[in-house]
């Protein structure tokens, strides 16, 4: 998830920022970089999605693994008392076990899906919250250019222009409400 965010943020901010850059041509370029690993790794937006998908993955995982339980104890039953059932009886249910399989091989697929979509769903929205964000801090601010940098992005920066922090700080007191 957040190597999904991290790569999308990159582009973003410097398509958004490149085009400040070539609005504002007139003034002294001010330069800027922000550590997006670090970014997104304390920004409480990603904390708390990060959260609610750990949380539901938990809860989809936990109804899966009852419903293994009770196969596999459907299944001892089955192998315990097979020699009292009739040939029938034993056809019917084998057939029941191999239903309830397929059913709990389908939810898993299923989850796997609903997985990937609220992820998907939760890293656009940080992301859109994001870019909106960090567009007017720097128009507020006046940058020119501000990188996403990540470790091998960028080879050297000196600290001053590092901007990281302030737009941690700018982002999770929007994001509380401040």
């Amino acid at each position: 998830m957040l190597k999904k965010i991290k790569d999308i943020l990159i582009i973003g901010s410097i398509l958004v920022l490149g085009f400040l850059s070539f609005k504002s041509k007139q003034r002294e370029p001010v330069l800027a970089y922000i550590d997006t690993d670090h970014l997104l790794e304390n920004y409480q937006g990603t904390k708390e999605a990060t959260e609610q998908l750990t949380s539901k993955t938990t809860k989809w995982q936990n109804h899966i693994d009852s419903l293994k339980k009770v196969y596999m104890a459907k299944t001892e039953n089955f192998y315990t008392d097979s020699s009292m059932l009739s040939q029938e009886d034993k056809k019917a249910e084998k057939q029941s076990l191999l239903q309830m399989k397929y059913t709990i091989s389908q939810m898993q697929g299923n989850q796997q899906k609903s997985f990937k979509t609220e992820d998907e769903r939760l890293s656009k929205g940080i992301l859109n919250k994001i870019d909106y964000e960090l567009a007017n801090y720097c128009v507020e601010n006046n940058f020119t250019l501000v990188l996403g940098a990540t470790p091998g992005t960028v080879l050297y920066a000196n600290d001053a222009i590092d901007i990281t922090d302030q737009v941690l700080d700018m982002l999770n007191s929007k994001y509380k409400g401040e």
